[in-house]
């Protein structure tokens, strides 16, 4: 849905063990941000759990919804025009059918920006 119009992957490699280190870049001149804020531009949370989703469509090859989350934190805005890059490491186990989630994304300066544990079926 965001992938190549809110953002693109720069890389997505796969690490040990249901570990996946992904890159995407963000377009700053994105019409999202001409709302969210007009004079200082901030990426939307919902915004970074669509970029989890679709980095997990990515890696599983099919689509996946969001069943629950035990904890969400959002540690440091997001401006694309200061970090338009940022780096997710996420932990994918698959238990009973679902999807068990552990992931984090990094700004530029390798700072965590979004922590998220979560199940996806």
């Amino acid at each position: 849905m965001l992938k190549n119009k809110l953002y693109t992957f720069a890389s997505l490699e796969e690490q040990d063990n249901g570990k996946y280190r992904v890159e995407v870049t963000l377009d700053p001149t994105h019409t999202i941000f001409e709302g969210h804020f007009p004079t200082q531009p901030v990426l939307p949370g919902v915004c970074l759990m669509e970029i989890l989703k679709e980095i997990l469509r990515e890696v599983k090859n099919k689509p996946l919804n969001l069943k629950s989350a035990a904890n969400i934190k959002y540690l440091k805005t997001v401006d694309p025009g200061l970090d338009p890059r940022l780096v997710f490491e996420v932990q994918v186990n698959e238990e009973a059918g679902e999807l068990k989630v552990n992931a984090t994304s990094f700004l530029q300066d390798g700072s965590p920006n979004f922590k998220i544990k979560a199940s996806f079926t």
